[in-house]
């Protein structure tokens, strides 16, 4: 009975259009030489920042897959992702089903947003300097890593 999974790669930035085409193309043969079906892949934009260095890099490009295939070949398909030297990491993961596919995002720009303004018959939201004053005075919860208790008790009571 075959299954619906998730599959998230990490491309090494190195890679080029026609490597990137490539990589993605022995995956998706390899799942329908196994009568698996590849329903919907995605890429997210061209290299990303990586939250930490994998593999020393600290860019990638993310592909999103969405299959359906036998269980019985999954782990043979993560074994031939690993042995791949474009793909950084991955993550395999069985859904219940797939789901819709994400609306593309424009991209960024680089004018400053303006503040949100009231809709007619709403009441504008707060900006910091008015929620400030309701807030009262902050006081620091426990020691931190660098503080003794001594320091600490000192910063909570700064009027004695």
């Amino acid at each position: 009975m075959q299954r619906y999974y998730e599959l998230m790669m990490v491309i090494t930035p190195q890679a080029d259009e026609e490597e990137l085409s490539a990589s993605l193309e022995k995956v998706n043969r390899y799942i329908s030489q196994r009568g698996g079906t590849v329903i919907r892949q995605q890429r997210w934009g061209n290299v990303r920042r990586l939250a930490y260095p994998i593999k020393n890099h600290r860019e990638g490009s993310y592909v999103l897959t969405h299959l359906q295939m036998e269980p019985r070949y999954t782990g043979e398909l993560e074994s031939d992702i690993q042995v791949s030297e474009e793909i950084l990491r991955h993550l395999l993961v069985k859904v219940d089903k797939i789901p819709e596919p994400l609306p593309e995002r424009p991209q960024a720009s680089v004018a400053r947003e303006e503040p949100p303004t009231a809709v007619a018959g709403e009441q504008a939201p707060a900006t910091v300097g008015e929620l400030a004053p309701a807030m009262g005075e902050v006081v620091p919860e426990e020691p931190g890593p660098g503080l003794s208790g001594e320091e600490a008790t000192e910063r909570k009571e700064p009027g004695q």
